[in-house]
């Protein structure tokens, strides 16, 4: 299953979108950049085993 970090932006809507027109099943994992929640310890970016956009992650 795919996890998808977004933010609500028109960008980051652009992927669920393709991913149910593909019939790809995907996990939609909510982030707030307001608030920094890209820059906490639990978010792929700090893993040292995260390959960026790999869709077993």
């Amino acid at each position: 299953m795919i996890e998808v970090y977004a933010f609500a932006t028109p960008n980051s809507v652009r992927v669920p979108i393709a991913l149910e027109e593909l019939g790809l099943a995907y996990e939609l994992k909510p982030i707030n950049v307001r608030k920094g929640e890209q820059k906490l310890p639990d978010y792929p970016g700090h893993q040292p085993q995260w390959q960026g956009s790999s869709p077993d992650r």
